[in-house]
């Protein structure tokens, strides 16, 4: 009875977690269109913020709590699916046509940040010197996307009642923090329950969950034929969840956990990251055939979780 309960818990609080990600969503690109932000300038930033709302959340808390193979196996998670199912599920339907700065800039930011992380963790877990230089690194690339677009013309778009995006925006970050304590509170309890590894929980039921956003903006995207936007997201959430997210969370708490215990998780991350890449660079999009590839990658790396790590230590 215990653990129903828990798993309403958890289902209540994945749903303000996605409910309140997208409030944020929806305000934040109204304030930046309202000062006039180029689309792919808001993928990459506030609506990778926005999105990896549920991460950031779940994460912080994770840290705060001492449960750092949550924090990290969270991130790991969605970074896994992010890649295989948020870019690989709108490829297997329509195909996916992919931005020279997506390629260039974008995704080879992404493959530095996962070998930065891997680094890190080799040497003995993300401590605070490696949380500072992940946030620094995070700032030079948004300099690097000002640099690179700062000459751009974009339309100001004018929003009524600005101040009312503003307060939605609060109300979405208070729901997120809810969300985000209430499940990481229940996942933990779920986990105990049943015996089942923290970690596989972090990177399954609370990565998905956390994934949903990037999902829906995704697709939206792609039915609006707006693609730049979603594969931005889905590729800046990446970047953010990895320098920002994990940089602040080993501020908060070092995030300590072997790489001998992990590396197989850290092996299909880095893997994940190439093959979308080499994916984008032959002819500058992913194919239906590439999209079902890095579905059936993650469905691979369920079934190594599912069957080899489910009740491992964490």
């Amino acid at each position: 009875m215990d653990i129903i309960i828990e798993l309403f818990i958890l289902a209540f609080g994945m749903g303000l977690l996605v409910k309140g990600a997208d409030t944020f969503l929806e305000s934040s690109s109204k304030i930046a269109r309202h000062f006039g932000i180029s689309d792919l300038i808001i993928s990459l930033t506030l609506v990778s913020f926005a999105t990896s709302l549920p991460e950031f959340g779940v994460t912080i808390m994770s840290a705060l709590d001492g449960i750092p193979s949550i924090s990290l196996s969270n991130i790991v998670g969605s970074g896994i699916a992010n890649i295989c199912l948020i870019i690989g599920i709108p490829a297997v339907f329509v195909g996916v046509k992919i931005h020279d700065k997506i390629i260039n800039r974008d995704a080879v930011a992404m493959i530095v940040s996962y070998i930065l992380l891997v680094l890190a963790i080799a040497v003995g877990g993300i401590n605070l010197f490696f949380g500072l230089a992940f946030l620094l690194a995070y700032c030079v690339y948004l300099y690097y996307l000002y640099q690179h677009n700062k000459h751009s013309k974009v339309k100001m778009k004018k929003t009524n009642k600005l101040w009312k995006q503003f307060i939605l925006l609060l109300l979405s970050v208070a729901a997120v923090y809810l969300g985000s304590r209430l499940s990481v509170n229940s996942a933990v309890s779920i986990a105990h329950a049943v015996g089942i590894s923290e970690w596989v929980i972090g990177a399954t039921i609370l990565a998905i969950g956390t994934s949903l956003p990037e999902l829906a903006v995704v697709t939206q995207s792609i039915l609006k034929k707006k693609v730049i936007m979603g594969i931005g997201t889905a590729i800046g959430s990446n970047i953010f969840n990895i320098l920002v997210i994990l940089g602040l969370a080993s501020i908060a708490s070092p995030l300590n956990i072997p790489l001998s215990k992990i590396w197989v998780d850290m092996a299909i991350l880095l893997l994940s990251a190439v093959l979308v890449t080499w994916f984008m660079t032959t002819g500058h999009k992913i194919t239906r055939r590439e999209g079902f590839f890095l579905i059936m990658l993650y469905m691979g790396y369920l079934a190594y979780l599912l069957f080899f790590r489910i009740t491992l230590a964490n």
